[in-house]
């Protein structure tokens, strides 16, 4: 579900900034590790082999770098489009968050756990901001 926005947010980062883009790569992909493995692994206990559970967590991937080459293309194409896809990147993943993963913590954590992981976040934001508005 979140493959393509990712993909989108590291297309136009590599537009901005080759080492920026790779970055953002290495982050998602550090990311996305441990998220196949889980997956691969709920698939071999539904009955897939080894290669076959991995090549189809794998495979849920393949989005994520078609919407990586296709925004790149785009944005390098266009460069005034580089918010709009920005923009598109980091609205999907805010949704998929408020929908999807806030919800399920709060039932999971309780709302104190969610408000301090959300200061804790919020105070990282600033201090790699460097403290400025």
């Amino acid at each position: 579900m979140h493959a393509a926005p990712e993909g989108i947010a590291i297309g136009v980062a590599m537009t901005l900034s080759p080492s920026l883009g790779a970055f953002m790569a290495l982050a998602i992909a550090v990311h996305n590790v441990p998220e196949a493995a889980v997956l691969a692994a709920v698939l071999k206990s539904r009955g897939l082999t080894l290669f076959q559970a991995a090549g189809a967590a794998t495979a849920t991937r393949v989005s994520q770098v078609l919407f990586a080459v296709a925004t790149f293309a785009v944005v390098a194409a266009a460069p005034a489009l580089a918010p709009w896809a920005l923009g598109v990147a980091v609205g999907a993943l805010l949704y998929l968050v408020m929908a999807e993963l806030l919800p399920h913590c709060y039932r999971q954590a309780g709302h104190t756990s969610i408000a301090l992981v959300a200061i804790l976040a919020m105070g990282m934001v600033v201090l790699l901001a460097g403290g400025a508005p």
